[in-house]
């Protein structure tokens, strides 16, 4: 399936893709999520909440996000997470939003290390209990996002986030005791050399 969707994207870059190729290389896809690919399911989700190549349909991308493996896809966890932070097909609810961009989070998936802090944070301003979890959350996360933001090689977060982000950190370090970051710091290393680890081993 991962050849058939390469293909499918070498017609596309090279202006080859004449619409019998276009049908043919969608009902591939469609072949290959109904045989449970989660590359195929993705690829569908992305095209139809793109709306590239085909006609935008949130629906239909919500549904093959779901069946493209997010507790294991980075991407797909977080567009799921934008479905439910936007109320895009679903009802609003941002617990579902935080169980996902948490998902994508720690995979890796640099967007999203923004968006869970930046939820902690609003909850930490508004609320009387559990405030320390709350605060330590916010922390963790918005570290892990200055970090990616610091990466010279890293296009994907662009200038007004990471504005956002260098303003939130800001915030947050000024808020939380002194005491509590080297333990703090240390988690967020070990989730960075985790990260490293899995990449490692998935390459061998």
């Amino acid at each position: 399936m991962i050849v058939v969707i390469y293909q499918f994207e070498r017609w596309l870059i090279a202006g080859d893709a004449k619409l019998v190729n276009k049908i043919e290389g969608i009902n591939l896809c469609i072949k290959g999520v109904e045989e449970e690919s989660s590359a195929a399911a993705l690829y569908l989700a992305e095209l139809f909440f793109q709306g590239d190549l085909v006609i935008k349909n949130d629906t239909f991308a919500f549904e093959y996000y779901k069946l493209a493996n997010p507790k294991r896809n980075p991407l797909a966890a977080f567009r799921l997470g934008q479905f439910y932070d936007w109320g895009l097909v679903v009802k609003p609810d941002e617990d579902k939003a935080l169980f996902w961009f948490e998902m994508a989070a720690s995979q890796g998936y640099s967007e999203a290390y923004l968006r869970c802090a930046e939820i902690y944070w609003n909850r930490y301003q508004y609320v009387t209990d559990d405030r320390a979890r709350l605060l330590v959350k916010t922390y963790l996360w918005i570290s892990a996002a200055e970090i990616v933001s610091n990466d010279q090689d890293n296009g994907v977060l662009s200038k007004d986030k990471l504005e956002d982000i260098d303003n939130l950190h800001y915030a947050v370090t000024k808020e939380i005791p002194t005491s509590w970051q080297t333990a703090l710091d240390k988690q967020v290393a070990q989730h960075f050399h985790k990260l490293k680890d899995s990449y490692l081993s998935s390459d061998g």
